[in-house]
């Protein structure tokens, strides 16, 4: 007889605190971080929305808003998830974030996340496609999604980043990198920095 698993439940046991970057601790809700005074605590329960800090895109994200987020930073978050990235960036001193995803199971992952980290005043979380229905202008645009929505979206981002504002981009395989950095390039973007973990890619480009 095989014993029957709740897979919706099962997959916790896979979700482990996680040291990601110089401070910032991915932590499952159900445990308990071990973390220094310095560190950045990112307290999640994802449920069905990606963004565990388990993947590698996500991971080259964290470590890139680490290093290029300053204090007082506005921030978009297109394709927002479980509001990792949305936590990472207003832990780390941004001061808004505006974050949206076509997905109404991470919409609402995202904004328990955020009040779960005390950062739910500070974000607004939108059921959207692209970016055309937002008005306000970014220093920082981060976006962990396919290849294709991240050469579709280049224009858009360019209308919505400040002068010197960066985007990060992530979930770009190395086969799509080229055609990534080209839209980029079109839109006004110039490259600054790039990671590589496996199959995948991050950049951090300045416009």
């Amino acid at each position: 007889m095989i014993e029957e698993t709740d897979w919706s439940e099962a997959w916790k046991a896979f979700f482990r605190p996680r040291r990601i970057g110089r401070r910032l601790v991915v932590c499952p809700s159900w445990e308990q971080a071990e973390a220094g005074p310095d560190d950045i605590v990112l307290d999640l329960d994802p449920g069905q929305a990606f963004g565990t800090g388990e993947h590698p895109t996500t991971q080259m994200c964290l470590e890139l808003l680490e290093q290029h987020i300053r204090p007082g930073d506005k921030v978009l978050d297109i394709g927002v998830g479980s509001g990792i990235l949305s936590i990472a960036a207003l832990k780390l001193g941004a001061d808004r974030a505006v974050c949206c995803d076509v997905d109404p199971v991470s919409v609402a992952a995202a904004r328990e996340n955020l009040q779960r980290n005390g950062c739910g005043d500070k974000a607004d979380v939108v059921l959207a496609e692209g970016i055309r229905w937002c008005r306000a202008m970014f220093d920082l645009v981060v976006s962990n999604i396919v290849s294709a929505t991240l050469v579709r979206l280049a224009g858009d981002v360019a209308a919505r980043s400040r002068p010197g504002g960066a985007w990060i981009l992530s979930g770009v395989s190395r086969d799509n990198e080229n055609g990534v950095l080209a839209a980029c390039g079109e839109a006004g973007f110039a490259p600054v920095e790039r990671r590589e973990e496996g199959e995948w890619v991050a950049l951090l480009v300045r416009r």
